[in-house]
């Protein structure tokens, strides 16, 4: 994997009004409980950088972007196991991803 460093800043964004407290609370939960294992940060990884669209992004934001994906995935499977599938979006993760090579 690419040298470099990555720092991103989490918050959950309400899709729409009257968003459910028991989806807020699944979505901050899922948030919060996410965990990123080297398969799934390869594959999105994999799947970034064969984007053409993404061919002048630097390796080291691209797995930065990766990680992103991964707890993104998570959180949507949450809310999906609670009710809130991911066709019908309420909530949704949004980052700030500031990286930088070592």
């Amino acid at each position: 994997m690419p040298a470099g460093r990555c720092e991103i800043a989490w918050w959950l964004t309400p899709v729409g009004r009257d968003v459910p407290e028991e989806a807020q609370s699944v979505a901050a939960d899922a948030l919060d409980a996410a965990t990123v294992d080297d398969a799934a940060l390869q594959e999105w990884y994999a799947l970034l950088e064969s984007d053409p669209d993404l061919d002048g992004v630097s390796s080291v934001r691209l797995q930065g972007s990766a990680y992103l994906e991964v707890v993104r995935a998570q959180v949507r499977t949450a809310l999906d196991t609670a009710g809130y599938p991911d066709t019908e979006r309420v909530i949704e993760v949004s980052s700030d991803l500031s990286c930088a090579p070592s």
